[in-house]
């Protein structure tokens, strides 16, 4: 049996090769392209090993996103609802960019968990799209008791002077724009008196316990503030006379804390000023207006809420 070649020149010749001849030639060529597929599985194997080993979560879909390979970080944390979510995600963007982006999902443990992730194109013979995400939970928690420490009162929980004073120009410019947010200002009464007969450390357990009440009657659009010793802030958005419902409620909460010391019973309450807060105004003008109407509430005998409109 003869086998033809034929050369790209010119002049077309023939060659002719007898079967003989061949077999040397398609063994030298086997065994190359076997060496080459033995050396393509060999970095398979590396690639795979990398990711598995790897922080990293990894997988490769192709062009109509099918997942084609996943390491061990992938299965154990996309369940086939994360994987739908997922993949709506990658719908919506555009995924010829090596772009990132950020997705949270819960564990089976019921953890939240929240990765950023990178979509890296790769066009061969066909396109691929190598998917690769490390996990960010410990950095945004960091951020977030960062922002903590930044803004809240370590006493109390609630929100700080710094805070305030940051957030009240966005609060002017809802004003502006006809939502309505009155200011409360809160005074304990008799802390000092608290805090000489039982001590400061039962003084702090009181303050406290004001502040639990606030939080628990305002809402997550709403600012609770320690200004500083026995003084809060309470920004809500409501008009006067929700809040002053609000003020009520707390008003009489906190003539329900009870702490025992040395055998007795501590009990207390709270004055409390009410404004409106008006546009185009400066904080220092509204501490002052709201510092009138609480004065006025001590004025009339403690544990009084008084408007100033």
């Amino acid at each position: 049996q003869n086998f033809f070649f034929f050369n790209d020149t010119a002049t077309t010749e023939i060659y002719t090769l007898s079967l003989h001849d061949a077999l040397p030639i398609f063994n030298e060529v086997y065994s190359l392209l076997k060496l080459q597929i033995e050396e393509i599985n060999q970095a398979k194997k590396i690639y795979q090993m990398i990711a598995e080993r790897s922080n990293l979560v990894v997988a490769v879909f192709d062009e109509e996103k099918n997942l084609i390979y996943a390491n061990s970080l992938w299965k154990n944390l996309m369940d086939d609802k994360s994987l739908s979510s997922f993949l709506s995600l990658m719908d919506s963007k555009d995924l010829e960019k090596d772009e990132s982006f950020e997705f949270c999902l819960k564990t089976k443990s019921g953890k939240e968990v929240c990765f950023s992730f990178e979509i890296i194109p790769i066009k061969e013979y066909s396109l691929y799209y190598l998917v690769i995400g490390y996990d960010v939970s410990y950095f945004k928690e960091r951020v977030e008791q960062l922002f903590d420490i930044a803004t809240k009162d370590q006493l109390t929980g609630l929100y700080n002077r710094v805070y305030l004073k940051d957030v009240i120009k966005r609060i002017f410019e809802l004003v502006k724009r006809g939502q309505n947010y009155c200011l409360l200002f809160l005074d304990v009464d008799y802390l000092k008196e608290i805090n000489d007969q039982f001590g400061h450390l039962i003084g702090d357990e009181y303050l406290r316990g004001v502040a639990e009440v606030i939080k628990k009657n305002v809402r997550a659009e709403d600012i609770p503030v320690r200004w500083g010793g026995d003084e809060f802030l309470l920004i809500l958005r409501a008009d006067i006379e929700g809040a002053q419902k609000v003020a009520e409620r707390i008003l009489q909460e906190i003539k329900k804390i009870r702490i025992k010391a040395n055998g007795k019973e501590v009990v207390g309450s709270v004055s409390i000023g009410i404004i409106k807060i008006e546009p185009d105004r400066e904080l220092e003008e509204l501490l002052l207006k709201v510092d009138q109407a609480l004065y006025k509430a001590k004025f009339e005998g403690r544990g009084v809420i008084k408007v100033l409109s």
